[in-house]
This record gives C-alpha cells, sequence and structure tokens, in this order.
C-alpha cells in the first residue's frame, strides 16, 4: 500500500527531489485516529515521512482505514525547540491534494494556518474542521 501512496505522491508533485526527501517509515498513532486502531492495522499502514531539504519541516503521510491522514511539524529534531514549534494533524481526500499541503508546507513554507490546501484539520476544542481550497 505504502508503495502505491509513494508513487502517486511523486507523480502530484515531479520536482519533490528538489525541496525534499521522500521515505517510507514506521506507522504512527495520533490521536486523531480511531480509539480501536489496533497494532496490527498500524503496522501494515506504513508511512511517507516528506522532509523538506531547507530547514526542519516535516509532513507525515499515512493511509488508514480508507483515509489519508497526514501529521505535519516546523520541526522534526524532538527536544529542539529554539523557535515555536507548529504542529497540525488532519485527513486528506487525494494523494493530489497530500502533494498540495507538502509543497504548499515544505516548498513554499506556509504556517498550518495558511495553507490553501483543502482537507479536514484537527482543531483543539472543535475537532475536524473542514478547511477551503483556495485557487
Amino acid at each position: 500500500m505504502v508503495e502505491s501512496a509513494l508513487i502517486a505522491l511523486q507523480r502530484s508533485v515531479p520536482d519533490w527531489s528538489q525541496w525534499c526527501t521522500l521515505a517510507e517509515a514506521p506507522g504512527v498513532l495520533d490521536l486523531l485516529w480511531d480509539a480501536d486502531l489496533s497494532v496490527p492495522e498500524i503496522e501494515a499502514s506504513r508511512c511517507i515521512q516528506v522532509d523538506s531539504r531547507k530547514d526542519a519541516r516535516r509532513v507525515i503521510i499515512q493511509v488508514t482505514r480508507g483515509e489519508i491522514r497526514y501529521w505535519l511539524t516546523t520541526n522534526r529534531e524532538p527536544g529542539d525547540h529554539a523557535s515555536p514549534v507548529l504542529l497540525e494533524h488532519g485527513i486528506l481526500a487525494t494523494m493530489d491534494d497530500a502533494g498540495r499541503l507538502c509543497r504548499e508546507f515544505l516548498a513554499v513554507g506556509l504556517k498550518p494556518d495558511e495553507l490553501r490546501v483543502r482537507r479536514r484539520a484537527f482543531v483543539a476544542g472543535r475537532g475536524l474542521v473542514e478547511t477551503s481550497a483556495v485557487p
């Protein structure tokens, strides 16, 4: 599954190698994920780790239970909090949206609240909130 997702992500952002690295990573568990998500399901849904070449930003893309889930951070270095760390996680509709999210966040350098890609982002106290795509 991760191989097809990785290929789809590479196709959606043909110039990806200029501004990021892509790698397969172990599955992750996040508070957004289903409470009954089992360890075998997590292990089976490996991730795509997308790291910026210019700074410490990272995006994790994981296909679980038919959803394209993402987690992003401005600082992938644990314990290094010299500047405020911005985080977001949510759900994307398509791998093209995943590619747009990676480009906007990693290549362009937009903050999570500036991202124009359509997604359902988790907002504390409000749950998943639909965002609108901005042309």
